[in-house]
């Protein structure tokens, strides 16, 4: 079976701007693998949330998934306040 990682992502552009993008990588790994894949990058993405005394990071809000090829959703993880 595929795992799939799917997020969407809002970062920070050029004067303040949000700029938002999804995107999905394809794994044919064992499922523990690919959390361990999922989790790296839900910590990496953790550490680099905007907020009020953390102005000079990066991300103002991921969300997650892991996905099976039957469109099942394993895990799903928010991070961060999306910008409207």
């Amino acid at each position: 079976m595929n795992y799939y990682i799917d997020t969407i992502e809002q970062v920070k552009g050029e004067n303040d701007t949000v700029n938002e993008y999804g995107k999905r990588e394809q794994w044919k790994l064992p499922l523990e693998e690919v959390e361990s894949k999922y989790f790296t990058k839900l910590a990496n993405v953790s550490n680099d949330i905007i907020t009020p005394d953390t102005p000079d990071k990066n991300h103002y809000y991921m969300d997650i998934r892991i996905v099976d090829t039957t469109g099942g959703v394993l895990r799903k993880d928010r991070v961060g306040k999306m910008v409207e």
